[in-house]
């Protein structure tokens, strides 16, 4: 299962239950992004990068978990818009 709240092209936030590890593909628009897999378990993230994006479909790959994961994506420069 797969819920998600969006303020398109600033902010996502996903949550996954189930698996072991999940590949998302989000539809955004062009800018640079920060994207972290957060723990649930835990509240830290497991794994972040900063990417530019040129627009449309991106694939995300978690890192593997158990149960469930947290997905944040939040546009770094809002003037980019």
């Amino acid at each position: 299962m797969v819920s998600a709240l969006a303020q398109v092209g600033r902010a996502y936030a996903i949550y996954v239950n189930g698996g072991i590890q999940a590949e998302l593909v989000l539809d955004l628009p062009a800018g640079t992004y920060q994207i972290e897999w957060i723990n649930t378990k835990t509240g830290k993230v497991d794994l972040a990068e900063t990417a530019s994006h040129a627009g449309g479909n991106r694939t995300l790959i978690s890192p593997a978990y158990l149960e469930d994961i947290a997905l944040r994506v939040k546009r770094v420069n809002d003037s980019e818009r």
